[in-house]
């Protein structure tokens, strides 16, 4: 048994120096320097317990345990620190400083176990058994630090399961099972050596030795040292966005979670569909709407020195900026209703503030706007100018009808509330209200409504009082030439004037008023405007 034992300190020297060449030959990394420290640990180990299972004195067999705990503490340590970076767990610095100077105490406390009995609270030496070896009594620092031992372990394990449990390719998955085996092993061996029933013997070292040959094998077979290249899975797997990728024949090669959560048919060989669909919305510019969540594909080839290898889909989460432009449409159309109700507003302020200054007591610009409206419909169901009168074009003509006088605004009081018959000066001053409204109207609606509304309330202010026949003003229009919606606007305009009391003025009856704007057909109106008049005169009427 004694030869057995020695062969086991021997071995596993052998097997140490020969990992930690190789681990040498490794580029520098953390999983290098990690390893190191755990191989360089462990040696110092198993070169003091051979020390102490050859001693012939308790100098020597002390000397042996020195050794040892230049390795001991670190072997735990170094192995959560290297499970801990395997399964991806990043410890603070300043913890596994602390961490380190508690082991390195550990070390001291041994070193100078003479002169205390803080970690051994007895030592004796014995030849007894099948083997010279110390006896140690545990002292309040060698519970603490096997306490320390067995949680660090705990740790481990628990750890190494999880990444064994969510390990998604083969050797992922036995290399996170080697890595338990080793932690588990060494846990076995530090129970049995706590039991008592060893006779002595530290099975911690034929569990280090079990740990030196998995290790061995992680590295040579289960290439332990790509590590790096599972963290790049793992990393593409844990992507926010879903990654698929595809070989230059079509094949995917790679699809991460996300990908294969969205499309289950990734998970098999029939995902020909999958590929079909995301082309689809990629060429028509579409969304994929999913669990709540938004969307967007990209497409890239993958190159390398001008050759094509394959190409990669990105599903883009885009949700919250989605929904943001989406909310800021919505505040935006918000925020246009608001300002259209504010401009219609001043709108009616304008209309109400020139008829108040003409001396119009009734209320010309709602009835205005009613017979526009009545008007510009009725023309509609006739099938004129069809091209012409959109829903867009009828709803401009109706909103800007109010304004169709702002231009008296321009216009002296004395000649706008006179009473008697206008001299032929006064009324060139108020045949300027057309120019004038035009002027103000666009000032008021620049950078405030598009080109083609202003254009409407251009045309409905500036020519509402040009005749069918050429006579009227300003500018002498005749026919066709006079824009649309100021021929509706002069119909509903002039009917009101007939229909209303002014100072001047009675009001003229249904029949009266009807009589002058039929007779005023093709020579003051359009004939087709007065025929629809004709047709809406009850409508018109019931206005109020």
């Amino acid at each position: 048994m004694y030869v057995f034992f020695l062969t086991v300190q021997y071995v596993g020297i052998a097997v140490l120096i020969t990992e930690m060449m190789f681990i040498l030959s490794k580029p520098a990394s953390k999983l290098q320097m990690t390893l190191l420290v755990m191989t360089t640990a462990t040696l110092l180990n198993f070169i003091g317990y051979l020390m102490e299972i050859t001693s012939t004195s308790m100098e020597t067999a002390l000397m042996g345990v020195k050794v040892e705990y230049l390795g001991k503490p670190f072997i735990m340590l170094s192995l959560f620190f290297f499970v801990m970076h395997y399964c991806h767990i990043e410890i603070p610095k300043i913890v596994s400083g602390f961490f380190m100077i508690m082991h390195i105490g550990i070390t001291m406390l041994v070193f100078t176990c003479d002169d205390h009995n803080l970690f051994f609270d007895s030592l004796s030496f014995t030849t007894e058994g099948v083997f010279p070896h110390l006896l140690k009594g545990q002292g309040p620092m060698c519970i603490f630090f096997m306490i320390m031992t067995g949680c660090f372990a705990t740790i481990c394990i628990f750890c190494a399961v999880r990444e064994w449990h969510i390990a998604e390719t083969k050797l992922a998955r036995k290399q996170a099972a080697y890595i338990l085996l080793m932690i588990v092993t060494q846990a076995i061996g530090f129970a049995l050596y706590l039991s008592g029933i060893t006779g002595g013997y530290d099975t911690m070292n034929i569990a280090y030795l079990i740990n030196v040959i998995l290790l061995a094998v992680s590295i040579f077979r289960y290439r332990l040292f790509e590590v790096l290249t599972l963290a790049k899975e793992k990393a593409l797997n844990d992507y926010q966005d879903g990654l698929i990728v595809l070989d230059n024949r079509n094949t995917v090669i790679y699809s991460n979670s996300l990908a294969k959560e969205i499309y289950p048919e990734l998970k098999g060989e029939d995902y020909q569909g999958v590929i079909e669909r995301l082309d689809a919305y990629m060429n028509l510019e579409e969304k994929l709407f999913y669990k709540n969540k938004v969307f967007q594909i990209k497409r890239q080839p993958i190159l390398q020195e001008g050759m094509e290898y394959g190409r990669t889909y990105k599903i883009i989460d885009i949700t919250d900026s989605y929904y943001y432009a989406t909310r800021l449409q919505n505040d935006v159309e918000e925020r246009t209703k608001q300002i259209k109700s504010m401009q219609s507003s001043v709108i009616e302020s304008f209309a109400n503030m020139i008829e108040a200054r003409d001396g119009i007591t009734g209320q010309h610009v709602k009835h205005t706007s009613a017979y526009v409206r009545i008007l510009i419909y009725g023309l509609k169901e006739t099938g004129l100018y069809k091209d012409l009168l959109t829903d867009e074009y009828i709803a401009t003509v109706i909103d800007v009808a109010p304004l169709h006088d702002i231009g008296k605004i321009a216009i002296m009081d004395q000649i706008l509330k006179k009473n008697d018959r206008l001299t032929d000066e006064e009324f060139e001053a108020i045949k300027t209200h057309p120019q004038v409204g035009a002027v103000i109207a666009e000032d008021i609606l620049r950078g405030v409504e598009s080109d083609s509304y202003i254009k409407v309330a251009h045309d409905i202010i500036l020519y509402h009082h040009e005749k069918w026949d050429g006579t009227g003003y300003p500018t002498g229009l005749k026919g066709n030439k006079i824009p649309l919606c100021a021929r509706i606007m002069a119909v509903a305009d002039v009917y009101d004037a007939l229909r209303s009391k002014r100072s001047y003025k009675e009001s003229f009856s249904k029949e009266k008023s009807r009589k002058i704007i039929v007779e005023g057909a093709g020579v003051h109106f359009d004939p087709d405007i007065v025929r629809v008049f004709q047709e809406h005169i009850d409508e018109i009427e019931r206005v109020e």
